[in-house]
């Protein structure tokens, strides 16, 4: 997922990443900002626009999605222990307008690499189904983002998936991210 971040002012610093999965028919653009209100919260709004072919050529599967987060940050020593809460709001050209609570846990420890910033995380999501009333997908996983050239961040990710009652996926995520 190439992408571009951006820091505005020392409060506020913007993302955009663009996708393509070909085996799915599924291109996406998302863009999300970090508004920095003290050390210990940020609020997170995003926009996710998915835009996927038709399925057996019956409707498209177009998706625009509205993302309200607050992320809770609390140092301890040369660790993080973060917390975010977004609701997650997809309203879908094929499927019910779906309603989705996701609260990550993840505890993330920073270190130089080679006179580089590192990243070191691991990670809890659990996903609430607001529609259902039911708790839909756990993510457990881990991951390392290290800035490359002071210009560039690359972000490796695994990430064990759980959804019910659907089952288990495995998931790799590799972003690459440009500063302007």
């Amino acid at each position: 997922m190439p992408g571009a971040s951006h820091q505005f002012s020392n409060s506020v610093h913007g993302t955009l990443q663009v996708g393509w999965n070909p085996q799915q028919d599924l291109s996406l653009v998302y863009g999300q900002a970090f508004i920095r209100i003290n050390k210990y919260i940020s609020l997170n709004p995003g926009y996710l626009l998915l835009k996927g072919g038709a399925v057996l050529r019956q409707h498209s599967r177009d998706e625009q999605t509205f993302l309200n987060g607050i992320i809770l940050t609390v140092p301890i020593k040369q660790f993080q222990i973060e917390s975010r809460h977004l609701l997650w709001n997809r309203f879908s050209s094929h499927f019910k307008d779906q309603h989705l609570f996701r609260s990550r846990l993840r505890l993330i420890r920073t270190a130089q690499f080679k006179e580089r910033k590192l990243r070191v995380y691991i990670f809890d999501e659990l996903t609430f189904h607001i529609n259902r009333n039911d708790w839909s997908r756990n993510r457990v996983g881990l991951g390392a983002s290290v800035d490359i050239l002071g210009w560039m961040n690359v972000d490796i990710s695994y990430a064990n998936q759980r959804d019910y009652p659907v089952g288990k996926l495995n998931i790799a995520f590799v972003m690459i991210t440009v500063k302007i």
